[in-house]
């Protein structure tokens, strides 16, 4: 405030530290502050966002702003495997897949039949028209062209009425190559998952989360994942954010990520 370009310690606060305050004047120079070790951001409990606090890390020698360095877990890992998951996920994958080709050769049916429908269109159409032409030079026969231009309308129409069904399932099926392709996408988002998970600490087949514990998973029951501290397995709910897992022994919802409040209104505005 004005001229006021020194800081020094004022009276002491009710919890026994000491107040700060800004002076004109830099006479009280009794002591000053030295910052050392790894620079960290005050205004950020957690700077590389790892899970352990800054100060944590600086106790325990580890760099606060790499997420890669962080202090070692408190308790060994689990000295075995949970055992096998509910649900094999590679299984999963290979049902997907082959729905994928038995859609694709529906489609190729599907084309097929249009073409021979668009033929027989085509071939009524020209019918219609040789009878036309007939009606045109017989007057004797009016009548009786007149019927069967009637009867090559009816089934004019009655072609395009399964033109139009087959349009419908065209839509339909087309519709279901597009939820397969959604799915191929989520296949690859949970192994790209995994692949970050995989940047954590493994030990035994374990991983250590300093909010969560040990957990236990591989690439053949992902996003299955077996939680020591509570002994129940866990199911991720790919693409949310913050992460939501199912925790399938209390059978509720759980949010495994925590943001500072000013992280997440930047997450909101974007």
């Amino acid at each position: 405030l004005g001229n006021e370009d020194y800081l020094q310690t004022w009276s002491n606060a009710p919890n026994g530290n000491r107040l700060w305050n800004d002076n004109q004047y830099n006479e009280n120079r009794n002591g000053y502050i030295l910052e050392y070790g790894y620079y960290t951001n005050p205004t950020v409990a957690d700077s590389d966002k790892d899970g352990a606090d800054d100060g944590v890390e600086v106790a325990h020698g580890t760099d606060p702003n790499n997420p890669l360095s962080r202090p070692a877990p408190e308790h060994d890992a689990p000295e075995s495997s949970p055992g096998e998951a509910p649900v094999v996920f590679q299984k999963k994958i290979q049902l997907l897949e082959n729905e994928v080709a038995i859609l694709r050769d529906q489609v190729k049916t599907r084309d097929a039949a249009i073409t021979s429908l668009d033929k027989d269109l085509k071939a009524s159409k020209a019918n219609a028209e040789q009878l036309k032409v007939s009606l045109a030079s017989s007057n004797n026969r009016v009548a009786e062209l007149e019927k069967a231009l009637r009867e090559a309308k009816t089934q004019i129409v009655s072609l395009e009425e399964k033109l139009d069904d087959k349009d419908t399932r065209i839509v339909y099926l087309e519709s279901e190559v597009v939820q397969r392709r959604h799915s191929q996408q989520e296949a690859q988002d949970a192994a790209d998952e995994l692949a970050r998970i995989a940047s954590v600490p493994f030990v035994n087949g374990w991983c250590y989360l300093p909010e969560q514990g040990w957990l236990w998973t591989d690439a053949s029951i992902y996003p299955y994942v077996y939680r020591s501290d509570t002994k129940s397995w866990c199911y991720y709910q790919q693409g949310t954010l913050p992460r939501l897992f199912f925790d399938n022994t209390s059978k509720e919802w759980e949010a495994w990520d925590t943001y500072e409040e000013d992280d997440v209104e930047e997450v909101a505005s974007k």
